[in-house]
């Protein structure tokens, strides 16, 4: 997480590849893994990590909101959407949720 947040995102992908190695289900790290890829612009990638994430853990908070950034990106705002309504449904007012609406907002999908 230090790296992904540092933005030394390949750096970032050994490592979680790593913590992948030993635990195939960790969503927190599946999630990481696809916005390493997402801010590397590889964005069938980042789809590819963000749907085992959620796969893994469904109701992940982070990965909904990284796979709707991810949908705003590519334009998919209808999908964005759908995460954002999850989003609502899974915690109301989150962080994850206003960063999503924000992120639709700025695309002008608000």
């Amino acid at each position: 997480k230090a790296a992904v947040d540092a933005g030394h995102y390949p750096e970032a992908l050994k490592l979680l590849a790593a913590v992948l190695k030993a635990e195939p289900r960790n969503a927190d790290a599946l999630n990481l893994m696809g916005y390493s890829n997402r801010k590397m612009n590889r964005m069938t990638e980042a789809a590819r990590w963000y749907d085992a994430a959620l796969k893994a853990d469904p109701k992940h908070l982070g990965a909904l909101e990284y796979q709707g950034e991810l949908f705003v990106e590519i334009g998919d705002y209808a999908r964005a959407r759908a995460n954002l309504n999850r989003l609502a449904t899974l915690c109301g007012n989150c962080d994850e949720y206003d960063d999503l609406r924000t992120a639709l907002m700025k695309a002008g999908q608000g």
